[in-house]
């Protein structure tokens, strides 16, 4: 079987600016942003046509405001939510990073700069990778997607092996303000099934909200599997 090469989101740091350069008529607070996670991180295999997404967490660690300045997704195909975009020293935000998976198939990369006062690194690129199509046929699912509607609290997805031996499996990433993942995560026996079953979390914002879980596969060689969750809240 023809193995895919998945890697990385990686937090990438560009020195363009140096301390002393300003943009004229722009605030010359400072501050430091720490992004997390930090270490390499990927969709793995994902469906055609839906949206998908990572929780950032941004952190002020210096000693003066810090303000984002703008969001520079590499394509169309990606987008940043911010819950803030100004940072006191040791506050605390949140970004959701969206990727839609229209008009794409096969293996992908793309990045989000993140341009923000600090005048260290002024600018952070988040890079991320994904493989658009379906994944490798030892494993197989009953649907690519759950979408939960408000009168609909919960639904699963169910995983075959198709293979001749035991496939153990994790749970690597899940949004746990806004849903939760309930069953057995830890081996799928040879030719038997196990279901996944995904319920919305007590209190959600309105709105519309695009989350993921992803699921990381050791058998024949060792892959992931991220599958969108659409919630929806009136």
């Amino acid at each position: 079987m023809r193995r895919f090469s998945t890697a990385s989101i990686i937090v990438l740091a560009l020195t363009g600016l140096t301390a002393g350069l300003s943009v004229s008529g722009e605030s010359k607070t400072g501050g430091t942003l720490r992004i997390t996670p930090s270490r390499p991180w990927d969709f793995g295999y994902v469906p055609l046509d839906y949206k998908l997404s990572r929780k950032y967490t941004l952190l002020n660690t210096g000693s003066d405001t810090l303000t984002i300045k703008r969001l520079e997704p590499s394509c169309d195909c990606t987008t940043g939510e911010l819950d803030r975009w100004v940072l006191a020293p040791g506050d605390p935000g949140a970004m959701n990073l969206i990727f839609n998976t229209r008009n794409f198939y096969g293996g992908q990369t793309k990045s989000l700069s993140i341009f923000s006062t600090d005048r260290e690194v002024p600018e952070r690129i988040i890079v991320y990778d994904a493989i658009i199509a379906d994944p490798p046929g030892e494993i197989s699912l009953s649907k690519p997607s759950i979408f939960l509607l408000p009168e609909k609290v919960e639904d699963s997805v169910t995983l075959k092996n198709n293979s001749s031996r035991d496939i153990a499996f994790r749970v690597v990433y899940q949004d746990q303000a806004l849903f939760s993942l309930h069953g057995r995560t830890d081996a799928i026996p040879a030719g038997e099934s196990r279901r996944i079953l995904v319920r919305r979390a007590r209190i959600i914002p309105i709105g519309t909200h695009y989350s993921t879980f992803t699921l990381e596969f050791r058998g024949a060689e060792v892959f992931r599997l991220s599958t969108p969750v659409k919630l929806v809240q009136y």
